[in-house]
C-alpha cells in the first residue's frame, strides 16, 4: 500500500501533521490562486481548506503524508465550491425566466 494511503492513529500524529499543514499555507495560497484565478477567492478557498484540516473529525491527524492530503483537499474543495456555484446560477436562471414572463 502506498504511504499516502496508509492510516495511523490520530492521537500521536495529529499535532505534528497540523503543524506541517499550516506551514504549507503559502504554497496552498499559490495553488489556490492558480485554480481560481482570483486572489480573494484563493484566500477564501485556503481558509475553508485549513478550517476543515483543523477539524479532528475530518481525519487530518490520520494521514501519513499531510502534504499530499492537504493539496488533495484543496482541489476537492475547489471543485465542490464550483459545483455549488453552478447550481446556484442555474436555480437563479430558472427562477428569472418565469418572473420575466409574468412581467411581459
Amino acid at each position: 500500500m502506498p504511504l499516502t494511503e496508509q492510516r495511523m492513529p490520530a492521537e500521536g500524529h495529529q499535532a505534528s501533521h497540523l503543524a506541517e499543514i499550516l506551514a504549507l499555507e503559502p504554497r496552498l495560497l499559490e495553488s489556490a490562486k492558480s485554480l481560481t484565478g482570483d486572489a480573494v477567492q484563493a484566500q477564501a478557498l485556503v481558509r475553508e481548506t485549513l478550517m476543515i484540516a483543523r477539524d479532528p473529525a475530518y481525519g487530518a491527524g490520520e494521514v501519513v503524508d499531510p502534504q499530499v492530503w492537504i493539496f488533495r483537499l484543496l482541489r476537492q474543495r475547489f471543485h465542490v465550491l464550483g459545483r455549488d456555484q453552478e447550481r446556484r446560477r442555474s436555480r437563479v436562471g430558472a427562477l428569472a425566466v418565469p418572473i420575466a414572463a409574468i412581467g411581459a
